[in-house]
């Protein structure tokens, strides 16, 4: 039989982002959603609990996948809440970076713009250019 809080605690001491270990909080869920074995015990509850604490270590289509289809919506609200407003909000990010970054080149070129060269008789232009340009 599990123990919620000890399978908790040992996933939370071995989960480290983007390496083998990173799916340890998804293996614990499949298990508690897909037993091997039949136990009288419900694991249901510690499923949707571990769905509401730990949303951002799980990948939410598998997530979608492993559910019943006797849970609603409604329990698992927050976590649908967390998985779409994710990628929504790397998209706005990213767009505001690139907006920025737009701006400040647009800035730098009227900048470079608007500076001008006087050409005097002490301080001439290096290009050839055709005199015919100049001629009256």
């Amino acid at each position: 039989m599990l123990c919620p809080d000890l399978t908790f605690r040992y996933c939370k001491r071995i989960y480290k982002p983007e390496t083998e270990n990173s799916g340890v909080f998804l293996t614990l869920l499949r298990i508690y959603l897909r037993p091997t074995e039949k136990s009288g015990v419900d694991l249901l509850p510690p499923a949707l609990d571990l769905i509401s604490r730990h949303s951002p270590r799980l990948d939410s289509v598998k997530v979608l996948q492993l559910l019943p289809p006797l849970v609603t919506t409604d329990t698992i609200r927050a976590f649908l809440f967390d998985s779409l407003r994710a990628p929504v909000f790397d998209a706005r990010v990213v767009g505001n970076i690139s907006k920025a970054r737009s701006d400040q080149l647009s800035r730098k070129l009227m900048a470079l713009q608007t500076k001008r060269v006087k050409v005097t008789d002490s301080r001439m232009c290096v290009m050839l250019i055709s005199c015919s340009r100049f001629s009256v």
